[in-house]
């Protein structure tokens, strides 16, 4: 559960290997991360979800009906004595409510 939103995400086994997927990892990569560190953020992600910001909230562009609202969270971390940002997406779907389907590690600002 998120700590500032009280939104409770799930991640099935779909999201899962999404956050871990090549594209995900040179997505972090591209910010100056390595597989390593991503990985890392990865199998922390319940903490790091559990302590993330909401930054923006919107409607599914494509109109999914059974999407309510796509919303991107952000959380402050540390990897390798460097400060980092974790971003997630959660896609909120009418049925099945909150999931978590991406991460990416970016530079903190």
């Amino acid at each position: 559960m998120n700590e500032e939103t009280g939104i409770s995400a799930r991640i099935s086994s779909e999201q899962r290997n999404k956050i871990v997927s090549n594209e995900a990892i040179r997505k972090s990569g591209l910010n100056g991360y390595n597989a390593r560190q991503h990985f890392a953020v990865a199998a922390r992600i319940s903490i790091v979800w559990k302590h993330a910001t909401l930054v923006k909230a919107r409607s599914d562009r494509e109109g999914d009906g059974n999407v309510a609202s796509i919303k991107r969270f952000a959380a402050p971390l540390l990897l390798d004595s460097k400060p980092a940002v974790a971003y997630m997406t959660a896609k909120e779907s009418v049925e099945h409510g909150h999931r978590i389907y991406s991460l990416e590690l970016r530079e903190a600002r």
